[in-house]
């Protein structure tokens, strides 16, 4: 990025209009994608719960998560958790996408 700033500056100075805006229009791009992903989780709201609190052998629990996107941005989320070995997941379902303001209940 400083080297677009440097391209910037310097085709500037020799006024080359159209090599400033291709420069120009890079480095707002750029700007614009690390903000993107410096509030990609920002008002995400993300809740787990679980049938019970123990776990014999042979028992099957049902794991539900809550997510909520608080924001003005839609939000693709992958949500994996870590299984122990010995447990046996059946169903699980791990992706999703939220839309502006959206709430959504998965199993």
């Amino acid at each position: 990025m400083f080297l677009l700033v440097i391209l910037l500056v310097v085709a500037s100075v020799n006024s080359a209009t159209l090599v400033v805006r291709i420069a120009a229009l890079v480095l707002v791009l750029m700007l614009s994608a690390r903000l993107r992903a410096a509030a990609g989780l920002w008002r995400l709201d993300l809740k787990l719960a679980c049938d019970g609190y123990r776990l014999f052998p042979g028992d099957s629990i049902a794991l539900r998560f809550n997510i909520a996107n608080r924001k003005l941005l839609p939000l693709w989320i992958r949500l994996e958790l870590p299984v122990p070995d010995g447990l046996e997941v059946t169903a699980a379902s791990t992706e999703t996408s939220l839309h502006p303001f959206e709430q959504r209940s998965e199993v």
